[in-house]
């Protein structure tokens, strides 16, 4: 996700987590140079979907977001 003032996907993320710690995060591939990709370290409850996606796959690592438990 490309956001105004230079903020990417982990910052938000991050800023998120301060409010709600075990937020899960699906990161998506994109065109922005400093969003993680497929070879970044994920942290915890965090996934990687590479475009162009499978829509099971999708499905598949939403219900894996949810079934989480904290």
């Amino acid at each position: 996700m490309v956001m105004p003032e230079g903020m990417n996907g982990r910052e938000l993320a991050d800023r998120l987590r301060t409010g709600k710690p075990g937020l899960r995060i699906i990161y998506g591939s994109g065109y922005a140079s400093n969003l993680p990709g497929k070879d970044s370290t994920l942290r915890d409850h965090e996934s990687f979907l590479e475009k162009p996606f499978d829509p099971a796959k999708l499905l598949r690592i939403i219900r894996d977001c949810a079934d989480i438990t904290n």
